[in-house]
């Protein structure tokens, strides 16, 4: 006997997108980071029951994995704590997943701690926002007199040294790469003397963690992670 199912029962399936109605786009989420897609993609497939604690525990691994919220994943949180259903759209493609989960009270208190998600150091603060204004305090800081400069270096030291002794060689130093990668994205959001000035701040900072922790350049933090930001001689 052949068996013929309706569109909505293959959508709750998760083998096919139904289009999104026109008079539904105010409720579409875009500008999300890719783990917030399928974060989402996979919640929603996995249940229709309301997000636990657990499942939010997910999301905010997700949101918080680079490291800052931007505006899409701010207004998924929004949607997921008033208990409304929204439609996420693939940042990269015209994907998109209709998340009907709705969010238990046990979720919504861990939701929230993703929205109030900041720093308590200022400079670190404005390094992680990785706007150019932000990025372009925390090098300004840098170029300043030898105090100014350490300050701006201290904190950035304390963050990457974390991540060092959290990371390791098991898995190619995942998380220090993933780490600097972002840091090399916030020195182009700067230009000229700003750009070369914030390559040197993250060099210094690499260098100082790398012999922080055994005294010299060879047995640390691997070079390869950051060679490429030492300055290059005029």
């Amino acid at each position: 006997m052949r068996v013929i199912r309706s569109l909505s029962a293959l959508a709750a399936a998760g083998l096919v997108a139904l289009p999104v109605p026109a008079s539904a786009e105010s409720n579409v989420v875009t500008g999300t980071s890719v783990n917030a897609y399928n974060v989402a993609n996979v919640l929603n497939r996995r249940s229709d029951s309301p997000l636990s604690a657990k499942d939010a525990e997910m999301v905010k691994r997700a949101l918080t994995a680079d490291t800052q919220l931007d505006d899409g994943e701010i207004a998924m949180l929004d949607r997921l704590i008033a208990g409304e259903t929204f439609v996420i759209r693939h940042p990269k493609n015209d994907f998109e997943v209709q998340f009907n989960r709705i969010a238990s009270d046990e979720a919504k208190q861990v939701l929230r701690q993703i929205q109030s998600f900041s720093y308590d150091d200022p400079i670190l603060q404005n390094w992680m926002e990785a706007t150019t204004q932000s990025v372009g305090s925390v090098v300004a800081l840098y170029t300043g007199t030898a105090d100014q400069r350490m300050r701006a270096i201290d904190p950035l030291l304390t963050r990457i040294d974390s991540i060092w002794r959290e990371d390791s060689w098991n898995d190619d130093y995942r998380k220090l790469k993933a780490e600097t990668a972002g840091w090399s994205a916030r020195c182009n959001t700067q230009s000229g003397a700003a750009y070369r000035a914030c390559r040197s701040m993250i060099y210094d900072v690499m260098v100082k963690a790398d012999r922080g922790l055994d005294g010299s350049t060879d047995g640390g933090i691997p070079d390869f992670i950051y060679s490429q930001f030492k300055p290059k001689e005029d």
